[in-house]
């Protein structure tokens, strides 16, 4: 795309009056549509300009045209919205400075300036403290970095630097993360997903800050259905509420052998086992999908708020899951699928999201926490997460309903399948 000449106009009138940025981009050819987009928001550009210590993730021409239209990204540059062009750029620059040699094997996230005051058509599109996050991994050779949707972006060009700003040049555009409804159902986690609507709990995980969330697959409520047959929603509800920590993102690469409060008040269990997270039983299969308001891990089972007791020498050393609800068998169908529609856009599951280590050793071989426990041994627990240096407070929970304590009962009424 050429850059019009008001744009080149106004352009020229910026880096005039503020800053070197301004000139190296509007100097890189395959930056020009970034250079565009950047006179739909001066004062943006104000700001960068005067910033110290940042790191810029700048998508190429190629990136921005392969944008889709009928996205909120791609609406937001086609109707050269002010708000929606400056939330998006915000999500492609981070706090601090990090050079290509800032990525490691293990993915690590970062918090950018894309924050809660930050909207697309008039909808805030985040609610994590201190930024909504990307993660940066080194995958052999080549520098990625992750954002919603298990998006990876390739970094093309790295190190350009200005003074103490760091440039890096992508091939796609960053994705702004979902909310856990619409991801869940992108992933096909419908069960999850139905239940959730099911017990009016869905709207309240989509808004609420900083929340972490464990999302079993279809095949673990499978597997558990005799144990719902019947069940009140206050029971599923509880259940539910154990799949989420509120006040703390978790992030894999913070875990630890440890243990966390959820929001209905029981604890949960975390384990660190030759390079593998467990949540109570469940194996994490799928780490670090971020929300809009913190981030989810996929599991193998339905974690059970009435069997918190974990023994580090029986967690599964294969690949079949370990039942948290004893005596649970299928009954059928997946139960709860029926409250939603069926998913029509899937998310496909890039290979780091499963291949790529999910555990820090750096943080599991430091006196931070006790982790990395072999098979056979029970490990040794550190301190509750809330604890770790730079983790948020834990909230004060009470009771079963302190997270959705807004949400009315739908009443005494028996689950159906």
């Amino acid at each position: 795309m050429l850059l019009s000449t008001s744009s080149v106009l106004l352009f020229a009138g910026l880096g005039a009056a503020q800053n070197a940025l301004v000139d190296f981009i509007t100097s890189q050819p395959d930056l020009s549509f970034l250079a565009d987009v950047l006179t739909i928001v001066p004062e943006l550009v104000t700001t960068l300009g005067s910033a110290n210590n940042i790191t810029i993730f700048a998508p190429t021409n190629t990136a921005f045209e392969a944008i889709p239209p009928d996205t909120a990204e791609g609406l937001a540059i086609s109707t050269r919205d002010p708000n929606g062009t400056s939330t998006l750029l915000n999500y492609h620059v981070l706090r601090g400075g990090f050079p290509s040699s800032a990525f490691t094997e293990t993915p690590l996230y970062y918090p950018t300036l894309f924050d809660n005051r930050s909207i697309i058509f008039d909808t805030a599109r985040t609610n994590v403290t201190g930024g909504q996050n990307v993660g940066l991994f080194r995958n052999g050779t080549q520098f990625q970095v992750i954002s919603g949707e298990l998006q990876t972006s390739n970094v093309i060009e790295a190190d350009l630097t200005l003074g103490s700003v760091t440039v890096h040049k992508i091939d796609e555009v960053l994705t702004i993360p979902l909310n856990a409804s619409d991801t869940a159902e992108r992933l096909n986690a419908t069960a999850a997903l139905g239940a959730l609507t099911l017990t009016g709990l869905a709207d309240s995980l989509d808004i609420v800050p900083d929340l972490t969330l464990f999302i079993p697959v279809n095949e673990a409520f499978q597997a558990a259905a005799s144990a719902f047959e019947g069940a009140s929603v206050e029971t599923l509800r509880d259940v539910l509420q154990y799949h989420a920590i509120t006040g703390n993102v978790i992030f894999s690469s913070e875990i630890t052998n440890t243990t966390a409060q959820a929001s209905n008040g029981g604890t949960l269990t975390f384990s660190v086992i030759d390079d593998e997270i467990y949540v109570n039983t469940a194996r994490v299969l799928i780490p670090n999908v971020l929300l809009s308001d913190g981030v989810a891990h996929v599991i193998d089972t339905v974690l059970n708020p009435a069997n918190t007791n974990v023994d580090r020498e029986e967690l599964n050393d294969d690949d079949t899951p370990t039942p948290a609800f004893s005596g649970a068998s299928p009954t059928g169908g997946v139960p709860f699928t029926s409250a939603v529609p069926a998913a029509t856009t899937l998310n496909t599951v890039p290979p780091l999201a499963t291949t790529a280590s999910a555990v820090n050793s750096t943080l599991t071989a430091s006196g931070t926490g006790v982790g990395g426990a072999t098979r056979g041994s029970s490990g040794t627990s550190s301190a509750p997460i809330s604890s770790f240096t730079g983790a948020a407070a834990m909230p004060t929970m009470v009771g079963g309903g302190a997270l959705f304590a807004g949400v009315a009962l739908a009443g005494a009424w028996e689950l159906g399948f």
